[in-house]
């Protein structure tokens, strides 16, 4: 989404409206909605489509503003940057004064794309605004950009990935006209406060998909009385240093569609040697092979030169998403036969990701507390999707991106008796049950629900929509019916328009 409108006054004069709306700001809600319908009438203009939003009539009832934030924080007057904000508006009058914030994952989705969870979330919005900051760093208005050229992109060795990631990121970091060691969660949460103050809003509902529960766990540390309630689904705590889980969490998930597979019928008896065709497939990848497949993107023919981290690490990809694992069985008897054009499909699939945001956040959050020890452990596990892949170009990315060190309390557990409703899915890749559950010895007010038959996130249901919606309008536990999540059960796996392909 491209704002078409921008606040005339620096960040300076900005901050003191925000001081002067939390201060001198009147008791009264309806002089409290007739500045905030002031703001929108004088900063927001209509909101142009995004490229991946496909609700387009929805976000042609929505208004959009260009807020904008000192890169520094310890610098008000310095280098300004330009956020994007879009509000869609509540369907009733007189809203509640505490909207739903959408906070995208990654690190590096854009909450602005993000708009069509305005239709998921309707019954919401029929009483509240929904609100949706890009974090900085990521969307349209962005100062950091990492472009990889796909023309150099033919032999997928990590070798030349990881020679390919240099050139790339020495080349991005001299021309970038931003310092990226202030594109951290830390500092994005002081944005959204700013915001929430600016705006006039008493509270926010915090929803948070992926990393974007890592912000939400952030704000709500250091913000606690601008939380109402806090929606996680597939928590990333600050806690966890992800590039040491990568293959740990993707092994799990794999194996748990081995064994899906072996106790549904039909797709025991279309895949019998399922996990065999898995390890023989692995082992031949152990020497380079060269592969011949069509760009899914551009249908041009290529020839690729592969071995096993890219395969384990595109075998990766699939897991993520509730539909695309039921197509997991499919693609790895296919990659078996040596028709490499569906995996190569699935893993190219375009999440929207700013590489530059990503690096900031990993590698100040991430990579800075993962010691040369624990590397070498993590590495030495037998994980059935090993893949240097998955985690050496993190780790090698951060030795030349800049970072900062963050303060021994921003890891810390969070503490907080406010209500938050938690989800995972039962076979998340990335952000498991077991991270949801890490968070919960400090959260007393708290609910944690596993969704069977869910990978990484769990929106995909009227049921867990329906709990969400419950949960805002209450604000407790008390009232919220979890009976309909044991009525979700994995979708059957996807056998190929072909019938049974056995490759004894």
């Amino acid at each position: 989404m491209t704002a078409l409108c921008k606040i005339a006054a620096p960040l300076l004069v900005v901050s003191m409206l925000c001081l002067s709306a939390c201060s001198e700001a009147p008791d009264g809600k309806d002089e409290i909605l007739a500045n905030l319908y002031e703001k929108r009438a004088l900063e927001f203009e209509p909101c142009e489509r995004a490229s991946t939003t496909q609700a387009a009539s929805l976000v042609s009832e929505s208004r959009c503003m260009i807020f904008e934030r000192p890169e520094n924080p310890d610098i008000a007057d310095g280098r300004q940057i330009p956020l994007q904000v879009m509000v869609i508006p509540s369907l009733q009058s007189n809203p509640v004064l505490d909207p739903l914030v959408i906070l995208a994952g990654g690190p590096g989705q854009a909450a602005t794309e993000l708009a069509n969870l305005g239709l998921i979330f309707n019954k919401i919005r029929q009483a509240r605004d929904i609100l949706l900051l890009d974090q900085r760093g990521t969307g349209k208005l962005s100062p950091m950009r990492c472009a990889e050229d796909p023309e150099k992109l033919t032999d997928l060795s990590t070798r030349n990935l990881l020679k390919l990631q240099t050139e790339t990121l020495d080349t991005c970091l001299s021309k970038m006209e931003a310092d990226p060691r202030f594109y951290t969660t830390d500092i994005a949460i002081q944005d959204l406060e700013a915001l929430r103050m600016y705006l006039g809003y008493k509270q926010l509902n915090l929803w948070g998909g992926s990393y974007g529960t890592r912000v939400a766990l952030a704000f709500l540390k250091a913000y606690p009385e601008s939380v109402r309630t806090i929606i996680l689904d597939g928590v990333a705590p600050a806690a966890i240093t992800i590039p040491l889980h990568i293959e740990r969490d993707a092994s799990r998930a794999l194996e748990r569609v081995f064994e899906a597979c072996d106790a549904e019928p039909s797709c025991s008896n279309h895949y019998p040697n399922l996990r065999m065709h898995f390890d023989d497939l692995s082992a031949r990848f152990e020497k380079p092979q060269i592969i011949s497949v069509t760009d899914p993107v551009t249908g041009q023919k290529l020839t690729l030169s592969a071995d096993i981290d890219w395969l384990h690490a595109a075998l990766r990809s699939p897991l993520y998403g509730r539909m695309t694992q039921r197509l997991m069985p499919f693609i790895i008897e296919q990659a078996y036969a040596g028709h490499y054009a569906p995996l190569l499909s699935v893993s190219a699939l375009d999440g929207g990701i700013n590489s530059a945001m990503f690096l900031s956040v990993i590698c100040s959050e991430d990579v800075a507390r993962i010691s040369q020890a624990n590397f070498d452990q993590a590495q030495a596990q037998p994980y059935i999707l090993k893949s240097r892949q998955l985690n050496i170009p993190i780790i090698e990315a951060c030795k030349i991106w800049p970072s900062r060190a963050l303060p021994a309390s921003y890891f810390e557990p969070v503490v907080s008796d406010k209500p938050v409703l938690v989800f995972s899915g039962a076979s998340d890749p990335v952000t498991p049950p077991s991270w949801g559950d890490s968070i919960l010895p400090g959260l007393v007010n708290a609910q944690h629900f596993v969704v069977e038959g869910f990978a990484h996130n769990t929106l995909g249901t009227r049921c867990t929509v329906g709990m969400i919606t419950d949960f805002v309008d209450t604000a407790n536990f008390a009232a919220l019916d979890s009976s309909c999540l044991s009525n979700i059960k994995r979708r059957p796996f996807f056998i190929g328009t072909g019938g049974s392909q056995r490759h004894d």
